[in-house]
């Protein structure tokens, strides 16, 4: 007996529902699909860096650390105030995927989070795909 996969479209970017606030620049989008669409290539070779990495058990296997005997940088005190002030974090990272006849495709993402009375809000955008070349 043969098993048939019922394959179904996904959206182009899946944004959760909440992102009414969050307003990406049109043209951030429109270039990340522009250069997905211009892909003239054959072939893509995945990017292998990443796999077959023995991942270390603590993080003293990694590399020795260097202790700062004199610290250089200046410290200062902070004063709790009385005003309520948000608290926002961003973050942003990307991937190399792999890459083509004519460049290399990579994806971005990003995200943000940030506190709301006593709880903790995120959004994450992304990821956006894109394809660079020479050309772009």
């Amino acid at each position: 007996m043969i098993e048939q996969y019922n394959n179904t479209t996904t959206p182009t970017y899946n944004f959760p529902p909440h992102i009414q606030h969050i307003e990406l620049p049109q043209t951030f989008i429109e270039l990340s699909q522009t250069t997905m669409k211009n892909i003239e290539s054959s072939y893509l070779k995945p990017n292998q860096s990443n796999q077959n990495q023995k991942i270390p058990k603590n993080i003293g296997e990694q590399a020795p650390i260097n202790k700062i005997q004199h610290p250089t940088i200046k410290t200062i005190s902070l004063e709790p105030t009385p005003e309520k002030k948000p608290v926002v974090a961003v973050d942003v990272s990307s991937i190399r995927i792999g890459e083509t006849e004519t460049g290399e495709l990579c994806a971005i993402r990003g995200a943000i989070v940030w506190k709301e009375k006593t709880r903790y809000r995120y959004q994450r955008i992304g990821p956006f795909p894109f394809h660079i070349t020479e050309q772009n």
